[in-house]
Order: structure tokens, then sequence, then C-alpha cells
């Protein structure tokens, strides 16, 4: 019996008490149709088909006038045959009373001592429970249950058909959300009649993308209905695809707009959609842990926030131009903009036009450029080519605009003798974060250039043009760690495992954003690789230097 049923839904009909009996009759007549007499009263003027059809006709038109909770009720009677064998508390006659006379108080009685009963049988069994022997620690589970009942969520109807919508609308299929008729606190998931909670995940209906959105749906709701003031979300998206990846920055805005929170994570992609989906609706923060460094969580700035989302923002740094510059702006902010201009900026030029070469190189590929800088720029960007110099101004300037005079020529052993601890890009102040990019995308160029030298040098590989041939330095590691040795196969996976060594963060392909690699390594571990990648090469050399020919 549904404790939670709503009698004031109930329209009293005393027609319905016809419907047992034409229930009962077309029984009989569905099995006796093909008689030719009446099975009852032996009747000979008998037309049993079209009687039947009669007596079904006539319990449509009575079930039919029927409000939603009589139908309930009727179908949970006629139907329940253990009430026709065992009915201790007439259910079914109260029922009958309830909707055929409108007997609403012999109905809350009927509730009241079946709620009465069940509690009685409850609290029997927990009695017997507990007083068993042994059972102590069962004692204190119970206890510990009733706790966590007691925190359990319980959400308005309003927020399930809310989060039901939200589910179906990105995942396209038809998820329908019901309350547990054992418990108002637990709900019920179905998808095509079948329920989602308890069934094993690969007899579910649903790609993993989708169980998963289903389940940070449900945990983002819950978020909602905390009573704390802050919700931390660690990484969200990174097991979606690029679909769910807008969908769940969607959820996070609408779900928790009222909540303040923390949200951990490595993806610029992340920070994009939430931008997109509501503009300004976070501050950004780096968390830096480093010995002897700034540490905690340190602000980005509007400007570099900018940089760091669009790339249109970036280009015009570049371009040293300032962002967001707006006319009429007085002699006070039209200073402060000059300043931000990436000339006022630059420390070091040549650290910099060093710094900007794989980004340029990428850039130069996606503007098609007919001065083959793309070309240029890939020459040096190889250990093995050691005599190769390239004028990086004119470079820059046909990308950007006019920026820099004279010249700044740079060649393969300016970049291998990159010092890490002396290392000066920009000031501080205005970009720290593009001035860590820059840094760190420099020493990953320099350590990759150092380790195809190395590597070159040490196991005598051939290089047949360095003008022409790209070998990269995937080549390189397969063709100078051949044969199926156990130290090979380590020393191969030392170098193809190294972050600083990626492929990807000396590649801006425009699959990439500058700032990705400076975010995925922190100092910490970029210094550990730079002393881990120098070590295994000496010791290389040392080691192979004499016995390769």
């Amino acid at each position: 019996m549904d404790q939670l049923l709503q009698v004031d839904q109930l329209q009293f009909n005393q027609e319905a008490k016809y419907l047992e009996q034409f229930n009962d009759a077309i029984t009989i007549l569905d099995k006796y149709t093909d008689l030719k007499y009446c099975v009852v009263c032996d009747n000979e003027d008998f037309d049993g088909k079209e009687l039947l059809k009669k007596k079904k006709n006539l319990r449509e038109e009575i079930y039919n006038k029927l409000d939603d909770v009589s139908k309930m009720l009727l179908q949970e009677l006629l139907s329940n045959d253990s009430l026709k064998k065992n009915d201790p508390f007439f259910i079914q006659t109260v029922i009958r009373n309830l909707i055929e006379n409108n007997d609403v108080d012999g109905f809350l009685r009927l509730q009241d001592e079946l709620k009465e009963s069940i509690q009685c049988i409850e609290d029997e069994m927990i009695d017997e429970l507990i007083h068993h022997e042994g059972n102590e620690e069962l004692i204190k589970n119970y206890e510990k249950y009733l706790k966590l009942i007691e925190k359990k969520p319980q959400f308005e109807s309003e927020e399930l058909f809310y989060i039901e919508k939200v589910i179906n609308d990105n995942i396209g299929k038809n998820i329908v959300i019901e309350r547990d008729e054992s418990s108002d606190k637990n709900y019920v998931l179905k998808l095509n009649d079948t329920q989602l909670l308890g069934t094993d995940r690969k007899d579910l209906e649903l790609s993993t993308g989708e169980q998963n959105f289903i389940s940070l749906a449900f945990e983002l709701l819950l978020a909602k209905n905390s009573n704390k003031e802050y919700v931390v979300i660690d990484d969200p998206i990174s097991s979606f695809d690029s679909i769910y990846k807008n969908k769940i920055a969607y959820c996070i805005i609408k779900f928790l707009e009222n909540k303040r929170q923390i949200i951990l994570t490595h993806s610029i992609d992340l920070i994009r959609l939430l931008h997109v989906q509501f503009k300004n609706c976070f501050n950004l923060y780096f968390l830096n842990n480093v010995k002897n460094g700034v540490n905690g969580f340190i602000p980005v700035n509007n400007d570099e926030k900018n940089i760091l989302i669009n790339l249109h923002d970036l280009i015009s740094i570049f371009q040293n131009k300032c962002i967001n510059e707006k006319k009429g702006e007085t002699d006070e902010i039209k200073k402060e903009n000059e300043e931000k201009k990436l000339s006022h900026q630059i420390v070091n030029r040549r650290f910099f036009l060093m710094s900007m070469i794989p980004f340029m190189r990428g850039y130069a590929h996606i503007m098609l450029d007919s001065d083959q800088y793309y070309s240029k720029l890939s020459n040096i960007m190889h250990g093995y080519n050691g005599d190769i110099e390239v004028d990086l101004v004119p470079i820059y300037n046909d990308l950007f605009g006019k920026v820099f005079e004279g010249k700044e020529e740079v060649g393969i052993n300016d970049l291998l003798e990159v010092d890490y601890e002396k290392l000066e890009i920009l000031k501080d102040d205005k970009y720290s974060l593009l001035n860590k990019t820059l840094k760190q995308t420099l020493l990953y160029l320099s350590l990759r250039l150092k380790v195809e030298k190395e590597l070159v040098d040490v196991f005598k590989i051939t290089i047949k043009d360095k003008y022409k041939d790209r070998t990269t330095l995937q080549q390189i590691i397969e063709k100078a760690f051949l044969g199926d040795d156990k130290n090979i196969w380590k020393d191969k996976v030392f170098f193809t495992s190294r972050k600083t060594l990626l492929n990807e963060f000396n590649h801006f392909e425009g699959n990439l954003n500058i700032f990705q690699p400076a975010i995925d390594i922190n100092e910490k571990a970029l210094k550990k690789e730079i002393v881990d990648i120098n070590n295994k090469l000496v010791e290389l050399r040392k080691k192979f230097s004499d016995s390769v020919s």
C-alpha cells in the first residue's frame, strides 16, 4: 500500500463496483465462448462472442471514467490474488468503499493500521537482532546507518524533473527518474523500463561517456543541495570527449550557480568552456608548490586570463598591442596600457625570440607563409643541425607586424647552451604566466635538441641531408636503441616517457594551447627532468661512445 497516496486526487464513482463483476464474467465467457448455451443458466439463446464483446465494452466505459488514482488502486486489487485468499485488514473492502462511497476516513484508518503493523514488525525484528548473542557490532553499524539516512538528501519533484530533462537533452535517450515506492528519499532510474542502478554496466544501452555524464550530473545535483558553502570539483572533464565537455561545463554553471566553487584542473579547454557558458564567472589561480618559490594560490590577472582563453588576444600581445584598449581613455589608463605592451615587458629580447621559435613555426604553418619560415625554423629545431643559424627578427616582424629592429641571429648551439638558472624573458608583474610559459617552452626545446644531438653523436646515427631530412626524435630513439636486451629497453622507455620530450610540447600546429605544457609540468617536475635527462646522457656517452662503431 502506498503510504503517500493522495486521496484528494480520487473521484467518487459508484459504477466502479461493477468492474470486478465484469472481470469475473469476462473470465468465464472468454473460457466458454464457443459453447451453444450459457454455462451458468443453460440458456440456449446465447451468443458468447457478442456477450463477451458487450461486457468488455461496458468495463472499458466505466474504467475510462475513473481518475488515475482509482485506476491504480483497482489494478492492484484485481491483480492481487493474495488478497483474495488472505485479507486480515479488509483492504479490498476499504478500497471499494473509498472509490464507490467516498469513505476517506476508512481509508486513512487503514493506512494508520498498516503503518503501525509494519512498525511493530520492524521493531520486533530489530529487537530480535539486537538481543541475539554476539551482535554488538551490528548495533553499532545500525546506529551509523541511521545517521547516514538522516544525512541522505531529499530532492524536490521539480529538481528531479529538471535533472531528468538535462540528462535526456544531453544524451538523447529517454531516461525516467521516479521516486522509489519504498522510500521518498530513494530514486529509480529507468531506461526503456530497465533500472539503471544495480544493472551491470556492460548490460546497459549506454556508452561509458553517457554513464559517466549521468553519474556526474547527480553528483552536481547533490552538491547543489548540500549545506556546505564551498564545492570542490577535481578535473571534471578529464574522461570525456569534446561534446560532453561542453555539456558538463553547462551543468556546472547551471547546477551550482548559487554555490562558491573551487575547480581544480589542468585543462585549458574547461577554462574556455566555462568562460563561453558565462563570461567572467570565475577568478583564475595557479597552485604553486616549489622550494624557495612563491607558493599557494597565485592569482592570474584579467589580461593574462584573456590571453590564456583567447588566441586573438595572445596574438595582439605578440603584435605589441594592448588588449581591450578603448578610445577616450584617460592619460593614466593610456600610460598603464602602454606599460602592458610587449616591448615594455621584455627583459631579454634574444631569449624571448628563442622561446618563440616553436610557436612561430606552428603559426607560420597555419598562416601558409610564402617565405618558407616554417622550414627555416624547423631547421634550427633539430639538435643534429649544428652549424645552422637563422635571423629571428624579420621572421617575427613578418608574422606579427613591425615590432623589433636590427637582427637576432640564433643557431643550434645557442639553443643547446640555455641555462635554466639564468633564464629571464619577461617581467613578472604583468605577464607572469606568459613568462613562465616562454621559459619552459625554451627549456623543452633546448632539452629536446640536446637529446637529439647526443644520441646522434653517441650512436653514430646518419642524417642524410640536414636541410631536408626531418628525422624526428622518436626515429632517432628507435635507431639508437635496437635489440632485445632488457637494459636497451629501459633506456628506450626512459626517453619515450619523458614529458618534456613530448612532440606536441615543441610543435604548436594549432592542436595545443601555448600555455598547456607549462600548466601540465610544474617547475619541480621540470627541474627533476632536466637533471634526470642530463645524467642519462652522460651515462650513455660513457657506456656506448667507445663500444658503438
